[in-house]
């Protein structure tokens, strides 16, 4: 019989994204901006003491009733098996440390045990009920490599080192007899620094040092003040990669250059506050960047600035931090911040940068009327944004953070009526604001704070969709009721419908695209609503040219799907359309179209949003992320949302700023871009497998009966054999 072998790597714990995830506060905000990710597949998250990244790239979380492996998918749990051979014995765990065979050691209040990846088996090699007379040092707090191949122990019963290969242990423990024995036998934390010599962090106010290679330990304090007890109460001890000793009290952050004077330490102030904060411990990520977890939140340190940056949790925006009290940090290989806090795990993801987000109701004076569905969006002379919602517009200042003017009524023969859903906003230059809603035309004046709504007729009509600026000052609203040129002063001066017996008329009545040349001719389509192609209307004679796809004809139009049009500098016209995006070539009778879709790299097929930016490079966005292109060359390059930007975008509802930032309008707020903070990931992937797969039956639950052999284990294996008969 022949058994088919099948061998599934069926999760991966990747040390990179593949495309682009990033958080870089854009060029021009006041305050940093970071995308906080809920990790909500972790159990118990609010519980963990102590995380690390194994070398394959699996997370290890500790907590005070188990331990759990993350593969970034799911995770496996060990918990406390009393009397069971190879189980884990200890709940309580508070530390965990990877050794360089990739061993696995495990510190608790009740002792010390090791996990070997390759057997999956973990052995008890402290026991603190065995230690006799010293059962408090088998009480493990912090463990660290000695810089070979033994741990340094930081227990509640002296400092301890061990070594692994013998597992034999040397305490050294407070003597009073001995000025220059350890100051006291509870030790917190501990830090080797650049030299080998070991730093160690005692409870309840003291900070000793032992040289390497010697058995003296020199004494520290970092307040002479006698009254300062918080401020001597060390809690973590770090070194970062400009060989800094960061120091993390219970009354704030203390930094020092190693190998300065240690007068010349410092004390950091925190952001916004004079009280003092508990620090929990350090983490540096690979931008060289030091985060701090407070009981008041999670703190940046910014070099440049020489201040930190403080981020905690608000309640009405979903990209903050999962909560405020900031126990344990982790900074992975793929250039993420895991975040644990007491209310659950939350994620940074630094492997791009250039992608923050705009949450109407998280800015400065939002009420609770305020939407965070955004429609359409435009910007004014000031770079400030008005954002069309699902009731209202808002004008917001980004860099404040803050909402300026909310426009949610008009006045009717009623009173006052409902704006509802702002579908276009137009900015003029002389102040005038037009929003296209489904009730008519608006028009505000924010001089006098005039705000009126105009009636275009029937009900069709004054369902504006879009509204765009022609010459001499007229408008030009695409409508559901066809194309209108209007005019501020007189009125409507032309109305545009579609005519089943006139070739030359409006291809649809439903306008959602549109778009006015350099030569004043008007590009309208309805993709949004009927796919019906497009229309080019020479507005000298009133006539339109129909535009369709034809699958005979290969200079024909792509896709009836035409989302919207742009002109380049060099007066290029190009469309966003359900199959990529494409140049209309202006010939003799018309135009012929060429097409850049998925065989020239685009990542998806539908193109929406179509933008020009900086250096002439085309934006848009696509299924879940933004890309660019490059007219000249074909290129496209293609950049993630972070996860967690998964609300729906806006047909439309995008806009280039003065100063280069894309703004994207979603359901849930706006996505605000950097272009020249975007970045690819260039960091390899490192598989792992988690799971082994024959025949569709798990290969560790079935081994027996299916009659395989395995040496190793499934995440190490060394080989696997299985009967064979041809």
């Amino acid at each position: 019989m022949l058994r088919r072998i099948h061998l599934f790597l069926t999760r991966y714990w990747f040390t990179a994204l593949l495309a682009g995830v990033g958080v870089l506060p854009p060029a021009g905000h006041a305050a940093a901006t970071e995308i906080f990710i809920k990790e909500t597949g972790i159990p118990n998250a609010s519980a963990i003491t102590s995380m690390i990244q194994d070398k394959q790239g699996f997370i290890w979380m500790a907590g005070f009733a188990e331990l759990q492996r993350y593969d970034g998918y799911d995770t496996k749990q060990y918990k406390k098996t009393p009397n069971v051979s190879g189980a884990l014995q200890f709940d309580s765990i508070t530390s965990l440390f990877e050794d360089r065979r990739q061993r696995i050691w495990i510190g608790s209040r009740d002792g010390l045990a090791v996990f070997e990846p390759e057997t999956e088996i973990f052995k008890t090699v402290i026991k603190a009920e065995a230690e006799q007379a010293h059962r408090e040092a088998g009480n493990i707090r912090t463990i660290i490599s000695d810089g070979a191949d033994g741990l340094w122990l930081g227990t509640r019963g002296g400092l301890r080192h061990f070594n692994p290969e013998t597992g034999q242990s040397e305490i050294y423990r407070h003597d009073p007899r001995q000025p220059d024995s350890l100051s006291v036998n509870n030790i917190e934390t501990l830090a080797r620094d650049p030299q080998g010599g070991l730093w160690i962090a005692t409870w309840p106010s003291g900070l000793d040092y032992l040289p390497p290679g010697s058995r003296q330990f020199q004494h520290y304090r970092i307040s002479s003040d006698s009254q300062s007890t918080l401020e001597n109460n060390i809690k973590i001890l770090f070194f970062d990669n400009d060989r800094r000793l960061w120091l993390g009290t219970e009354a704030g952050v203390f930094v020092w250059q190693f190998g300065d004077d240690w007068a010349n330490r410092k004390k950091l102030p925190l952001p916004g506050t004079t009280e003092e904060a508990r620090v929990y411990q350090f983490a540096e990520d690979s931008n060289g960047t030091i985060w701090v977890a407070t009981a008041k939140g999670l703190l940046r340190w910014d070099e440049r600035q020489q201040k930190f940056d403080l981020y905690q949790q608000k309640m009405e925006d979903p990209t903050s931090l999962a909560g405020n009290i900031v126990k344990v940090l982790l900074a992975d290989h793929s250039g993420s911040l895991f975040i644990a806090t007491t209310n659950g795990m939350s994620r940074i993801d630094f492997t791009s940068g250039g992608f923050g987000k705009l949450t109407p109701r998280a800015l400065k004076d939002a009420d609770d009327g305020v939407n965070n569905a955004i429609r359409s969006i435009a910007v004014n002379d000031a770079r400030q944004l008005w954002l069309g919602t699902w009731e209202g517009a808002l004008l917001v200042d980004d860099k404040r953070r803050q909402i300026l003017k909310k426009l949610t009524s008009v006045p009717d023969r009623n009173g006052n009526a409902g704006i509802g859903m702002v579908y276009s906003v137009y900015q003029q230059p002389n102040g005038l604001l037009w929003l296209g809603t489904r009730n008519g035309l608006i028009r505000y004046e924010e001089k006098n704070q005039k705000i009126q709504i105009i009636n275009l007729g029937d009900t069709a009509n004054n369902f504006v969709n879009k509204i765009v600026p022609g010459a001499d000052g007229v408008l030009w609203l695409g409508t559901g009721g066809g194309l209108i040129e209007y005019d501020p002063g007189s009125g409507i001066k032309r109305h545009f419908r579609h005519d089943e017996h006139n070739q030359n008329s409006l291809g649809d009545d439903s306008v959602n695209t549109l778009f006015i040349d350099s030569h004043g001719r008007v590009w309208v389509g309805g993709a949004y609503i009927a796919g019906s192609g497009l229309s080019v209307l020479d507005p000298k004679n009133g006539r339109f040219h129909g535009y369709n796809f034809d699958s005979s004809d290969e200079n024909s139009l792509p896709s009836d799907m035409v989302f919207n049009v742009v002109e380049d500098n060099q007066g290029r016209i190009w469309l966003a359309t359900g199959r990529g995006i494409c140049q209309a070539i202006e010939t003799s009778d018309g135009f012929r179209f060429q097409n850049f879709g998925a065989d020239n790299g685009l990542a998806s097929g539908s193109v929406q949003n179509l933008q020009i930016g900086d250096e002439g490079r085309f934006w848009f966005t696509g299924i879940k992320g933004i890309s660019s292109f490059d007219p000249d060359n074909g290129e496209f390059l293609h950049y993630a949302f972070p996860v967690g930007f998964a609300s729906r975008i806006e047909p439309g509802g995008m806009v280039i700023d003065s100063a280069g930032l894309i703004y994207v309008s979603t359901s849930d707020g706006a996505i605000v871009i950097d272009p020249h903070r975007l970045r690819s990931n260039n960091i390899l992937p490192n598989p792992a497998i988690t799971e082994i797969n024959i025949d569709n039956r798990t290969l560790d639950l079935n081994a027996n009966d299916l009659n395989i052999g395995l040496e190793g284990s499934i995440t190490h294996p060394k080989s696997l054999s299985f009967p064979w008969r041809a």
